[in-house]
């Protein structure tokens, strides 16, 4: 089999089709191979992607892309919009694989389900969102009443949500990069330096609650941080694309429970090199001429 990288030297051009143009990701992953290879590579509208011989089109984070199937690498279509539904993405682990379960929080759909929690002494993440990042939506809730609330819903019941799930209490957050069923990249999420008192929270840990990933040292990972994500991976449907998954993880017991995954993840610095060369050494689903 080839690799990209040979692909793109032997003449194959390689367009890069992103959930949205002005995609930073993108554009950085773009930067780094065109830059590596020498070659002109583009980023080109999902709308307006050709179907044309000779290109090879890397898809980052698209659920709907206009492109012959057979010559796109990265997360097929399907499995980005899978991926991107919460409630759906669990409910179809859970039913394709039931062994999942024990690398996914407790969820449910149901406000009655998530009284019970709470009732039980749990504490629930609200989801009014299941498509959104970056704790767009989220409200955190327990007994003692709501602990965390998004901007965009603090005058919203927690009852409306569309998905609740058990909030994991963990020691540390790790987003695992999985490439054709491999662990090539993991980062750890740190508490940032100086961030601002009334904006920080423990519970949903984003750029915009004071959060960031950090590098790690590889034996600073927990194998079951590895393990969860490699699980689901196979569960969700192994991918000639990179996904992130953003698994928490809890010192105590040792238990790694898998949040989301990402099929076009935040990237930058030492991770773009990391996930670009990965890429361009992947070896290509199909043989050459089929591009």
């Amino acid at each position: 089999m080839t690799t990209m990288r040979e692909a793109i030297a032997a003449g194959k051009k390689l367009r890069i089709v992103p959930y949205k143009v002005g995609s930073g990701s993108a554009a950085l992953l773009r930067d780094y191979i065109r830059q590596e290879t020498r070659k002109n590579i583009y980023i080109l509208d999902k709308h307006k992607a050709l179907h044309e011989p000779g290109r090879i089109f890397l898809n980052w984070g698209c659920s709907n892309l206009s492109v012959n199937s057979y010559r796109t690498v990265g997360a097929a279509p399907a499995l980005v919009a899978l991926a991107a539904e919460k409630s759906g993405w669990f409910r179809y682990l859970v039913r394709e694989s039931p062994r999942s379960v024990e690398h996914l929080p407790a969820f449910t759909t149901l406000a009655a389900d998530a009284v019970a929690m709470v009732a039980a002494g749990k504490t629930v993440v609200a989801r009014h969102s299941t498509t959104s990042h970056s704790g767009i939506g989220a409200q955190v809730v327990s007994g003692d009443g709501v602990l965390y609330s998004a901007d965009d819903v603090k005058d919203q019941s927690w009852l409306k949500a569309k998905l609740f799930t058990e909030y994991f209490h963990k020691s540390q957050e790790y987003r695992v990069f999985v490439l054709q069923g491999r662990v090539i990249l993991t980062r750890r999420k740190r508490k940032t330096n100086g961030a601002e008192e009334q904006t920080y929270s423990k519970y949903i840990r984003v750029h915009n609650t004071g959060w960031n990933y950090c590098a790690v040292q590889d034996d600073e990972v927990p194998a079951t941080v590895r393990a969860a994500a490699l699980a689901i991976d196979r569960c969700t449907g192994r991918s000639n694309g990179v996904i992130a998954y953003d698994v928490g993880y809890r010192e105590r017991d040792g238990k790694a429970v898998v949040f989301e995954a990402n099929t076009a993840p935040g990237i930058v610095g030492e991770t773009v090199k990391i996930i670009g060369d990965s890429l361009l050494d992947m070896e290509l689903p199909y043989e050459l001429d089929v591009y």
